[in-house]
């Protein structure tokens, strides 16, 4: 796991509120694979520590 990911995670894992996330990047498609890649991999860890896995929305190109 990458460094910072674990306590993205924990921190969106006990909210009390939903978690959106907002991503800036290019619109190539190594960038949508690796926002992706990175919006699931949260999900799955975050589920894992029983929380609801965040809303992911892209908001710039």
């Amino acid at each position: 796991m990458p460094p910072g990911v674990n306590d993205a995670t924990a921190r969106i894992a006990y909210r009390e509120v939903p978690t959106r996330v907002l991503s800036v990047g290019d619109y190539d498609l190594s960038g949508l694979s690796i926002l992706n890649a990175a919006a699931e991999d949260v999900a799955a860890f975050v589920e894992e520590m029983g929380g609801a896995p965040p809303n992911v929305k892209r908001i710039a190109v």
